[in-house]
């Protein structure tokens, strides 16, 4: 669901309107939402099954403006061209394709869930569908005019796109019932509401493609346009209020309940000229709610995902409104000692550089925080990495070809953290005030470490349990591929030499398809050596935590027994003086 609401805020907040840029017109390949002339409502789907029927997909409306489920984008028929940019005209025929959920809006002859006398509208198919995707625009101008209420005929059964004036109860309470109607009237015009954005200016924007193109593999776009930064600015207000968020939630537990990491989203701009990504504003996102079997229950999850999306994207509006930079960088995460490397992150990592390759992830370490070292780490998954993460091919075979390793998985970028000016004032002037002196303490000698310093030992000892295995599983591996390496290549001289026999015979020679279809192992992990790799990582982050801490503990020692030896050897000088 997050990368539906990337792709959605993506478009609302960067992408300008298209009837300032095409006169009024709808464009093909624009993004819209379709308001009925009668009721009021938007179109709308979600992924919720029609209990009755052809069980596909549900079509709704929505009285919600901000509703990114309300998302369509208009693509041209099966097997027809539809340039992006031309205006669409009267009488052509188009697919409505749901932003979110990547399938077309749909009719045929199955009755609608409560006009029964009326014919279902669902959405249904991805990339291929069928003639029921179909719908002529009924205008009376040349092309059609946003401004413009137009009707939508069903190409194969020449009905209406409509709305029925019923509702529904739970678990979408409140949405109305969409149909396709026979007799053309008020409840058939639609009109465009909101922003209505042109695909020419989204560019940026890879996995929106034709209908012949598939949502990754068109991420690839983003390998293609590397990223252009070389280090991060942090506003010290956005650091101020990573802290206090992570904090407040530590305290309360809920990283414990909710079993998940402490995470935001960041909002920046990224300046081409010294090659810099400046982040200058977040806001946490909420928590995700824990997953229940059945299907009402489903329904209520999907619903609630919904919600937390238009939250989101309630937030990004809000930053725009007061002038604050709302185009969505990056998201930060909190993660003790360091340790983030989870297949999770990794995914968030994937749909963030698909769509703006600069993004990054700010990982926040709340343990050396409260010791009184500020961490905080910007990283980006390598141009390799992201190339192999698109291809969906982690076999050990292809990372040695791309010469992957965990060490070049991911990119560290430097860090800077920005003050105001009235912030460094301020500090200049604490600085020079001579009424503020820094009382004599030994609080720096101290240890203080033993309890974070025994929890980071379990969770190293658990990652090389978990390392322990991938090598394990790597090792089978090795084995199996060598044995059926042998056990190919002595098939195919096996083979070689019969077919040599038969042809001296005047027969046809075998085929080596058979040989060709053995299946070869495969490696048992998850993710391949993805797996691996993250354990790897995250043994690493451990241990360099261990290595730093028991150093500084080490040098503290030894400072603390020079001073214990110097104080010893006074007080016996001072022993031996007064015996004299």
């Amino acid at each position: 669901m997050f990368l539906e609401f990337l792709m959605v805020s993506m478009l609302y907040f960067v992408a300008v309107s298209t009837s300032q840029l095409n006169g009024g017109f709808v464009t093909c390949g624009s993004v819209l939402k379709l308001k009925n002339n009668e009721e009021g409502v938007r179109l709308h789907s979600h992924d919720v099954k029609y209990g009755s029927g052809s069980g596909q997909q549900s079509v709704t409306a929505v009285q919600d403006g901000d509703d990114v489920n309300s998302h369509w984008q208009i693509l041209a028929a099966r097997k027809g061209t539809c340039k992006r940019g031309e205006p669409v005209r009267c009488g052509s025929k188009i697919r409505l394709k749901h932003l979110t959920t990547g399938c077309h809006l749909h009719s045929h002859l199955f009755a609608a869930p409560m006009t029964k006398e009326e014919q279902e509208v669902s959405c249904f198919g991805n990339n291929e569908g069928d003639s029921g995707d179909h719908w002529i625009v009924m205008c009376n101008n040349d092309a059609w005019l946003m401004k413009d209420a137009v009707k939508l005929k069903h190409e194969n059964t020449d009905k209406f796109l409509a709305v029925s004036g019923k509702q529904y109860g739970r678990p979408i309470n409140g949405q109305h019932e969409v149909v396709a109607i026979s007799v053309s009237k008020n409840a058939a015009l639609w009109k465009t509401a909101e922003e209505t954005f042109s695909s020419n200016e989204l560019n940026f924007v890879a996995y929106i493609d034709d209908e012949n193109s598939k949502t990754m593999s068109n991420i690839s776009a983003a390998v293609a346009a590397p990223s252009i930064v070389q280090f991060v600015q942090i506003d010290s207000l956005v650091v101020m209020k990573i802290v206090k968020h992570v904090d407040s939630e530590m305290y309360a537990g809920l990283n414990e309940v909710a079993g998940e990491a402490c995470q935001g989203l960041l909002t920046g701009l990224v300046s081409s000229d010294d090659r810099r990504l400046e982040i200058t504003n977040c806001f946490p996102t909420a928590r995700a709610e824990p997953m229940l079997d059945g299907d009402e229950i489903t329904q209520n999850n999907v619903l609630y995902e919904e919600q937390k999306q238009a939250e989101m994207l309630d937030m990004l509006r809000k930053f725009r409104d007061m002038n604050i930079d709302y185009e969505l960088v990056g998201f930060y995460q909190a993660h003790p000692f360091g340790a983030c490397f989870a297949q999770e992150t990794i995914d968030s990592l994937i749909d963030y550089q698909a769509s703006v390759p600069d993004g990054v992830v700010l990982i926040y370490d709340p343990v050396k925080t409260r010791q009184g070292q500020l961490s905080i780490r910007a990283y980006r998954l390598s141009t390799k990495a992201l190339e192999m993460s698109l291809d969906g091919d982690w076999s050990p075979e292809s990372t040695r070809a791309a010469g992957l390793t965990y060490e070049n998985m991911l990119e560290e970028l430097p860090v800077v953290i920005k003050n105001s000016h009235l912030v460094n004032v301020m500090l200049a002037e604490l600085t020079l005030e001579s009424g503020c002196i820094t009382q004599r303490s030994s609080s720096h000698l101290e240890l203080g470490t033993r309890r974070s310093l025994e929890k980071c030992l379990r969770s190293l000892m658990s990652d090389v349990d978990d390392l322990n295995r991938t090598v394990m599983a790597y090792t089978k591996y090795v084995a199996d591929k060598q044995r059926y390496d042998l056990t190919v290549y002595n098939a195919m001289q096996k083979r070689q030499a019969e077919n040599e026999q038969r042809e001296a015979r005047g027969e046809p020679p075998l085929s080596f398809d058979d040989i060709k279809k053995m299946k070869p192992p495969q490696l048992t992990t998850k993710c391949g050596m993805l797996e691996s790799f993250l354990c790897s990582s995250d043994a690493r982050a451990h241990s360099d935590y261990v290595t730093e801490v028991t150093s500084e503990n080490i040098a503290k020692l030894f400072l603390a027994e020079a001073v214990v030896d110097l104080h010893g050897s006074r007080d016996c000088s001072g022993a031996a003086a007064s015996v004299r």
